[in-house]
């Protein structure tokens, strides 16, 4: 019966970055002026062993290489779920307040507002969606002489949409109402002499002008797209 050697028991596995000149994980045997050799690895049972069971003592350094390792690269598809944005009422621009209308200037108060903007969603208001092709919708009040013009109408050039509601200027949210914004152009413009102001929503143009025109006599105006000069005085 032939009995296996014995390994040696000097040979010590040691741990990479030791200071005996070897970086990677090796055994170290003193005997002989003391070497290093790769470890020795064995499968038993489909078990990996891997030790320093030298039978003979080694008499050459040979530090073992750097294992290989194997990179594997990804690419991953991004996609993005930002949604476009969503319509939303255009900030307030008031209209400014020149020093040569003093002479023929009223401030009209918040309550005829408010009364003027129900009258035009009331009754001036088309029957159905409005387009590019619709006229613009107007209400006129007369305060001591000065008209002020309530005004819904498209913005000229605007494709943003085919058609809005003149009521509910936006489709994903009915709960804005044009109503509630022809008081904002009033109310957010408090320092320009009660002469108001328009929101760009998408492609209305909803705003609030007072101005001077002769014989309007209570009837929407032939003035189109006065907004760009609102005050005639």
């Amino acid at each position: 019966m032939t009995t296996a050697p014995s390994a040696l028991p000097s040979c010590t596995l040691v741990a990479p970055g030791s200071n005996d000149g070897c970086a990677n994980q090796h055994c170290y045997c003193p005997s002989g002026g003391g070497v290093v050799v790769p470890p020795l690895t064995s499968v038993i049972s489909g078990t990996t062993t891997t030790d320093c069971s030298y039978t003979t003592q080694p008499s050459i350094d040979s530090c073992p290489p750097a294992p290989l390792t194997s990179t594997t690269s990804s690419t991953t598809l991004t996609t993005s779920t930002t949604a476009a944005a969503s319509p939303t009422v255009g900030p307030i621009t008031c209209n400014t307040y020149e020093t040569s209308y003093s002479h023929c200037w009223t401030d009209i108060d918040a309550k005829t507002v408010n009364t003027t903007a129900d009258a035009m969603i009331g009754t001036q208001l088309p029957n159905g969606p409005m387009t590019s092709g619709t006229p613009n919708s107007t209400e006129v009040v007369t305060v001591k002489g000065l008209n002020y013009f309530i005004n819904i109408g498209w913005i000229p050039g605007c494709v943003a949409v085919d058609s809005q509601n003149p009521a509910n200027p936006i489709a994903s949210d009915q709960s804005i109402a044009t109503r509630d914004i022809l008081w904002q152009t009033y109310n957010d413009c408090p320092d320009n002499h009660g002469i108001g102001g328009y929101s760009d929503t998408v492609c209305l143009r909803i705003g609030f002008f007072p101005t001077k025109v002769e014989k309007v006599g209570g009837n929407p105006p032939a003035v189109t797209n006065y907004w760009n000069d609102p005050v005639y005085c």
